[in-house]
């Protein structure tokens, strides 16, 4: 599974700065070290890099481990998730209007970090046997 994804916020077809206070809302309680635009994010179950933090701007995920982390991304208001080589994967439904023209009818709903898993396994390259 994708352990690095995009995050984005779009409007009329072109990307727009993520609010950082949305993105504060729900990650701060998890954030365990900063530095400039990196936060270190700690779950019960693993964690990531989120580059970016603080910023008004897109965000990346880096390294993730766990389940805990896709639920907490799954939450962040306006997020579109976007993972290397795939469709967007939006937490709302009505973000799928603000997609590039060329890839809305590719976007998935996902409402919960179960579902994003699922999404990004399904997604993903098998190996070759």
């Amino acid at each position: 599974m994708p352990r690095d994804v995009f995050i984005q916020a779009f409007c009329d077809g072109s990307p727009i700065p993520m609010r950082a206070d949305a993105v504060r809302a729900v990650v701060e309680p998890f954030v365990v070290e900063r530095a400039e635009g990196v936060a270190l994010i700690q779950t019960h179950d693993g964690g990531a890099d989120l580059w970016g933090y603080g910023d008004d701007g897109g965000l990346a995920l880096v390294g993730a481990t766990g389940m805990e982390i896709w639920d907490l991304i799954a939450q962040v208001a306006g997020a579109v998730i976007i993972p290397m080589g795939g469709a967007p994967l939006v937490v709302d439904v009505l973000r799928i209007h603000d997609l590039p023209e060329e890839t809305r009818a590719a976007a998935q709903l996902v409402t919960t970090g179960a579902e994003l898993v699922l999404a990004l396994q399904i997604g993903r390259d098998l190996p070759e046997d």
